[in-house]
């Protein structure tokens, strides 16, 4: 891991979930049944399983339009799509996702009181066991080669309302970048904001690597209609070498790029707020 600058760290994080992913070349072998057969891996630590729609491949570029692929079309009879299964602990605070060119690892937020287990910590050791795992298996079922194109790291935090900020138009409070929306000329009170922006990575080299994707979306938490803001950060990229290596390379490399954006746009009153350290 690298051992550049110290990262920010807050004691009391908004942090509801934590995933790390790859996704690769599809393993047209990996159907239904191998995936059962991987859940008996997994199974002890991981009891439930629910399956859901895949995700579709999503392969960061620079200077090229992107164009949409999705699953659903007029071959859908004919080849219904594989689903996209989760294997989860059962208080469901730890799952694995798969299916055949996705490999997910998630850590979410459950109850209230619950702390972030850190990345170094939890977070990280835990994707590399499962992720050799499920390698291995695809390995002496003869699935493979695995071949990664992209990896991704996403940190969703839920900004619950309270002493520093009570209402939606509030961004400013929250978010530093925020300078917008109560302009005088418009004679209405802005009810809410959302946005998004996007960073490019490069190496030093000035090698295209990926994208760093920060979203804001106004929301209401569902058990007291209270009003959050939910922010997401999203490092995707191609590995930065092969093999495992050069997936936690690129995955380190996002973390760091996450928690030092979070920290960047984020007010100091908020931090106090998070305690930070």
């Amino acid at each position: 891991m690298t051992t550049l600058n110290k990262l920010p760290s807050f004691e009391n994080p908004p942090l509801i979930e934590v995933a790390l992913s790859v996704q690769f070349e599809s393993l047209p072998e990996l159907q239904i049944p191998q995936l059962g057969l991987l859940w008996a891996e997994f199974k002890e630590r991981f009891p439930r399983v629910e399956q859901h729609t895949p995700v579709d491949q999503v392969i960061e570029r620079i200077g090229v339009r992107a164009v949409p692929q999705p699953r659903v079309g007029f071959k859908l009879l004919e080849n219904p799509p594989l689903p996209r299964l989760w294997f989860a602990e059962d208080g469901g605070n730890e799952l694995v996702q798969v299916q055949s060119d996705f490999f997910g690892r998630n850590w979410r937020k459950i109850k209230e009181l619950e702390e972030y287990p850190r990345y170094e910590d939890a977070i990280r050791p835990g994707f590399v066991t499962d992720w050799n795992i499920f390698e291995r298996y695809v390995e002496e079922k003869g699935l493979g080669p695995i071949k990664p194109n992209q990896c991704s790291v996403t940190y969703v935090n839920h900004i619950v309302s309270g002493d520093v900020w009570q209402d939606h138009n509030e961004l400013g409070s929250i978010f530093r970048i925020w300078n917008g929306g109560n302009d005088k000329r418009i004679p209405l009170e802005m009810e809410d904001a959302k946005f998004a922006l996007r960073y490019v990575i490069s190496s030093q080299k000035n090698e295209f690597f990926g994208r760093l994707h920060i979203s804001v979306e106004p929301a209401f938490l569902k058990q007291d209609d209270k009003p959050i803001f939910v922010l997401t950060l999203t490092c995707r990229g191609k590995p930065m070498n092969e093999g495992l290596d050069g997936i936690l390379s690129f995955m380190d490399l996002g973390r760091r790029h996450i928690v030092d954006s979070f920290d960047a746009i984020t007010t100091e009153e908020m931090h106090e707020v998070w305690r930070k350290l």
